[in-house]
């Protein structure tokens, strides 16, 4: 094998040898465009996927930056029954709501537990997913 400079550019050209994992990028996508999709989406879906998403799943995604956000509208897309958010910035907090994937989106604070447990009938959720730092 050939291989140009150090460190893992050996490693590097195997894994640029398995065609799974590269898509060529419709021309309306730029680069960048297509960076956020497989970094977003990409890592998400496969979690998801393991975790298994399906219609009867009440789901909670906690930290709801841009990888939060992919994660409600893949589990959205996978039939999720009910989707919850928790937040702790403002922004996003609001982002969330205005954006119509979630069921109800809730300030990060001592009475989540509370909240998810009053919101789902006592129940809680089939499924989480943490993506707080």
């Amino acid at each position: 094998m050939h291989t140009v400079g150090s460190g893992t550019a050996e490693w590097l050209n195997i894994y640029l040898r398995k065609k799974k994992d590269l898509v060529p990028l419709p021309g309306a996508l730029s680069y960048s465009d297509g960076a956020q999709i497989a970094c977003g989406f990409g890592t998400v879906y496969e979690g998801l996927e393991k975790i298994g998403i399906c219609g009867n799943d009440a789901v909670l995604i906690t930290g709801l930056g841009p990888v939060g956000l992919a994660t409600a509208m893949l589990c959205k897309a996978m039939g999720a029954q009910k989707i919850f958010g928790i937040e702790t910035i403002e922004e996003r907090l609001t982002l969330a709501k205005n954006i119509g994937l979630f069921d109800e989106v809730l300030t990060a604070g001592k009475e989540n537990v509370r909240q998810i447990r009053d919101l789902t009938a006592g129940h809680g959720v089939e499924r989480s997913v943490d993506l707080f730092r």
